[in-house]
C-alpha cells in the first residue's frame, strides 16, 4: 500500500543538497526549512520555505528529492520550491 497522505515531519522529501558561497565567514552556515502543510494527499502539493543564515555568497539553496518515485518539484529558486506527491494508491 502506498501512502494516502504523505507525513513531511516524517519523511524526507527533499534534500538541501548544496549551499554554495559558504567561504569567507567565519559563522557556518545554516538552513531552516518550513513548509505551508504538515502533510500533502495523493498528487497533493505544498511549498517549501528555506531560509539561510551565514549565507555570504547569498546562494541560497539547491532543491532535490531523495527516496520517493514519482514525485515532482516545481517553481524551484534559491529559497523556495514546491512539492507534488505521487499518486496515492490503493
Amino acid at each position: 500500500m502506498f501512502w494516502k497522505s504523505i507525513s513531511l515531519a516524517g519523511l524526507m522529501v527533499f534534500a538541501v543538497s548544496y549551499l554554495t558561497g559558504c567561504g569567507g565567514s567565519s559563522a557556518s552556515p545554516s538552513v531552516h526549512v518550513t513548509a505551508s502543510a504538515a502533510t500533502v494527499d495523493g498528487t497533493g502539493t505544498v511549498t517549501l520555505t528555506a531560509t539561510v543564515t551565514n549565507d555570504t555568497g547569498s546562494d541560497g539553496v539547491t532543491w532535490s528529492v531523495s527516496g520517493a518515485a514519482s514525485t515532482t518539484l516545481t517553481s524551484s529558486t534559491t529559497s523556495s520550491v514546491t512539492f507534488t506527491a505521487p499518486a496515492a494508491t490503493a
